[in-house]
């Protein structure tokens, strides 16, 4: 989900259904984009998305079952594969498998929750890989490492990774990218439903 606070829309990404929905009042929605499927018009079991507002609206997908990053210009009847490679997982540093959530900074750079590589990756659009910036291959309980984790998001100009515990539970961290990983420990444990 993305909130667009300025221009009260809230984008879905509607799983289940493969489509992207723009909702512009509680009774008004429109589906932006997606139906079943690997070519660039479709999507599959689409997770996360972003919105750069500062670009007209272009839209950013993870589109999980496809294992890539679909962009979309306004007014676009199909996407472009911005990341990974459509229908092939894998570990290479590019491409991606499920990738879960992502974020765009200012300079074009993504972030991807690359979720079953337990990693996230920092790849430049236009660029044909990514770069490791969090994470690894294996799924550990190590403060340097991730273990399926759910996403990111960006409060106060900073990157977050929320990791999912159900490998490792009673953790109760964060872990904190900006320039340098740095793990953060919570005064609480977060329960999940």
């Amino acid at each position: 989900m993305f909130i667009d606070s300025s221009a009260s829309n809230i984008w879905i990404a509607d799983k289940i259904n493969h489509r992207i929905v723009k909702w512009s009042s509680p009774t008004t929605s429109t589906v932006f984009c997606g139906s079943y499927g690997s070519n660039d018009n479709q999507l599959s079991y689409p997770d996360g998305l972003f919105v750069d507002t500062s670009d007209s609206d272009t839209l950013y997908v993870a589109d999980s079952g496809n294992h890539r990053v679909q962009m979309w210009l306004p007014g676009a009847t199909s996407g472009k594969t911005v990341a990974g490679i459509t229908s092939y997982y894998g570990s290479g540093l590019n491409q991606l498998w499920f990738p879960k959530t992502l974020i765009v900074d200012n300079d074009k750079n993504m972030f991807i929750n690359d979720r079953y590589n337990n990693r996230i990756l920092k790849w430049k659009i236009g660029a044909s890989s990514g770069v490791l910036i969090a994470g690894a291959l294996s799924r550990e309980t190590a403060s340097n490492q991730l273990n399926n984790s759910w996403g990111i998001n960006e409060p106060y100009s900073h990157f977050t990774f929320w990791p999912r515990f159900s490998w490792c539970r009673g953790q109760e961290k964060l872990m904190h990218v900006a320039f340098q990983p740095q793990i953060y420990y919570l005064k609480k444990k977060i329960t999940y439903w």
